[in-house]
C-alpha cells in the first residue's frame, strides 16, 4: 500500500529577504534539503532592489512548497509578521536570508516538541531551542544555550529562563535570537506574539521575551543546528543613525517594560527591566556626544531638539533624586523645566566634554600603570 503524505505542513519556515541575491540560494537550498519533508517555505521579499525577486520566482516555480510574498520595504519585523499570518504549519520557524540550517534541524526540533517524560505524562511544548554556530569566513564558533533540560511549568520558565534573560545575565543573552527556535503556531497566534515594527534593531529579542513570558513548556536540543553567518562587509552607522539609536533603545526598553508590567511590582521580573530615572538621563547623555559635533547639520539639530523634548528623558529628570546628580546635570534639569533649549544645549556640551576628559584621564592612568609595571 502506497503511503499517503499529509498535505498539511508540519513546519512553516519564514524567510524575510531584502537585497539578498548573494546568499538567498544557499539559504533556501538548506531548507529544501531537510530530512523532514512536510515543510512549507514562506519567503517575504521586503522590497528588494537587486536580483533577489528573480531568484525567488525561479525557486517558487520549481517547488510547490514555496510561498512568495511581495511587499514594499517595511523592515524585517513587518516581513516576519506577514509570514506568520499566512503560515499553515503546526509549528513555525524563522531563518534569515544570509544564514543556513542543518539538514536535520526541523526533524530533530520536531521530535523535541513532543516531550514524553514518562509513560503517562506528555507535555505539549510551546518552544524548542537548539544551539547555533556562528561563522565568519573560515572561523566557526558553537554557541551553546545556557539550559539543556526541559522546563515544564510557566513558573519555571519565568524563573529559569525569562528572568535571567531580561536581567541580561551573560549566558542567557544567548537566547535572544528568534531563528534557532521552533514555535507552536497556535501558541504564537493565541497569545498574539508578534515582532515590534517600531524598532529596527533588537526586534527578535522582544519577540523571544514575549514568547517566554507566555510559555508553559520549553525544550532544548543540544546540537548546533542553525548556522549564523557574519560578514566583513557589515557597514558602520553614520552619526545621525547612531544617535537615532537612542530613540530605538528607548522604544526597545519600553517593550521590555510592557512585558514586565504583567508581573507584580514587587517581583524580580518587574524590577529587573524597570528603568531608573538616573538610567534614563545617562542613556541620553551617552548617545548625545556625536551629535554635538555636527550640530550645524539640519538632521543633527532635529535629533537634538527631539532629544530635548523626549518624554522618557524628561520623566527621568522630573523624578530623579537630585542628590544623585552632579551640578551640571542639575542645571540641565532646570533648563528643561524652563523649556530653555539653548541653555540645555550649552550644558550638554559641558557634560559631554567632562565625560570625555574623565575617560581620557582614566585611559592615561591605565597607561601609566602599565608603563610602571613594565
Amino acid at each position: 500500500m502506497q503511503e499517503v503524505k499529509s498535505q498539511i505542513p508540519l513546519v512553516s519556515v519564514i524567510v524575510p529577504a531584502y537585497n539578498a541575491e548573494r546568499t538567498i540560494r544557499k539559504c533556501i537550498d538548506s531548507i529544501l534539503r531537510q530530512t523532514l519533508k512536510e515543510i512549507e517555505i514562506i519567503v517575504v521579499n521586503d522590497g528588494s532592489t537587486d536580483k533577489t525577486i528573480e531568484i525567488l520566482w525561479e525557486y517558487a516555480q520549481k517547488h510547490e512548497n514555496i510561498k512568495l510574498i511581495q511587499k514594499d520595504n517595511g523592515g524585517v519585523s513587518a516581513a516576519r509578521n506577514d509570514g506568520i499570518k499566512i503560515a499553515t504549519g503546526k509549528y513555525i520557524a524563522f531563518v534569515d536570508a544570509d544564514d543556513v540550517v542543518s539538514n536535520v534541524m526541523y526533524e530533530e526540533m520536531l521530535d523535541a516538541a513532543i516531550l514524553n517524560l514518562s509513560n503517562c505524562c506528555v507535555f505539549p511544548v510551546d518552544i524548542v531551542i537548539c544551539d547555533y554556530k556562528t561563522q565568519l569566513l573560515y572561523f566557526k564558533k558553537i554557541v551553546q544555550m545556557p539550559v539543556g533540560h526541559p522546563v515544564t511549568s510557566k513558573h519555571d520558565v519565568e524563573q529559569q529562563l525569562l528572568l535571567p534573560f531580561l536581567r541580561g545575565d551573560d549566558d542567557f543573552v544567548k537566547l535572544y535570537k528568534c531563528t534557532n527556535k521552533l514555535y507552536k503556531r497556535d501558541f504564537v497566534c493565541n497569545h498574539n506574539i508578534t515582532f515590534p515594527t517600531d524598532i529596527q534593531h533588537g526586534e527578535d529579542c522582544i519577540f523571544v521575551a514575549r514568547a517566554l513570558s507566555c510559555a508553559s513548556c520549553v525544550n532544548f536540543v543540544r546540537k548546533p543546528l542553525y548556522i549564523y553567518h557574519r560578514f566583513l562587509f557589515m557597514r558602520t552607522l553614520t552619526t545621525t543613525e547612531n544617535l537615532d539609536s537612542y530613540f530605538t533603545t528607548v522604544k526597545w526598553r519600553k517593550h521590555l517594560e510592557d512585558i514586565a508590567s504583567q508581573y507584580p511590582t514587587e517581583s524580580e521580573l518587574y524590577k529587573c527591566v524597570r528603568t531608573s530615572p538616573l538610567d534614563k538621563i545617562r542613556r541620553l547623555e551617552n548617545h548625545i556626544g556625536p551629535l554635538l559635533h555636527t550640530v550645524k547639520s539640519i538632521e543633527a539639530a532635529t535629533l537634538l531638539r527631539q532629544m530635548f523634548e523626549d518624554e522618557t528623558y524628561r520623566s527621568g529628570l522630573a523624578s530623579v533624586d537630585t542628590t544623585l546628580l552632579n551640578p551640571l546635570q542639575i542645571q540641565a534639569k532646570d533648563a528643561v523645566e524652563k523649556n530653555d533649549y539653548e541653555a540645555w544645549l550649552h550644558l550638554m556640551h559641558k557634560i559631554v566634554l567632562k565625560q570625555t576628559m574623565s575617560k581620557r584621564s582614566l585611559t592615561q592612568k591605565v597607561r601609566d600603570f602599565m608603563n610602571n609595571c613594565g
